[in-house]
């Protein structure tokens, strides 16, 4: 699978900062972690409409450690991490892999 970056340039930046603070609430699930994945953000992994909801989708990405640390809870490790994807790319049922250049556009006119 290719892996696109997902590095936001200077206008991405500036459009969503204000959005940023709402998404950076830390959301505490027992089923698995959630991910935000904006609209510029699935454009850059080729993806031109949204899975529907319920849709099993598989991530593979690449990153750096943000932080981690290890807290004492009730005489126990726990260890926690936070990371930031900097290259990502999702498959879905339905969803064909991008295709660089004029395979894609030959792709498009078939169909």
């Amino acid at each position: 699978m290719k892996l696109h970056s997902l590095r936001q340039t200077k206008a991405d930046r500036k459009a969503t900062e204000s959005a940023r603070e709402e998404r950076m609430e830390e959301m505490s699930e027992p089923e698995g972690i959630e991910i935000h994945v904006s609209h510029e953000h699935m454009q850059k992994m080729g993806m031109d409409d949204p899975p529907k909801s319920g849709t099993e989708v598989e991530l593979h990405g690449r990153g750096h450690v943000v932080s981690s640390h290890t807290e004492d809870v009730g005489g126990k490790p726990r260890h926690h991490m936070r990371i930031r994807l900097t290259h990502a790319g999702v498959e879905h049922e339905g969803n064909e892999p991008p295709r660089d250049g004029i395979r894609r556009d030959l792709a498009r006119a078939v169909r």
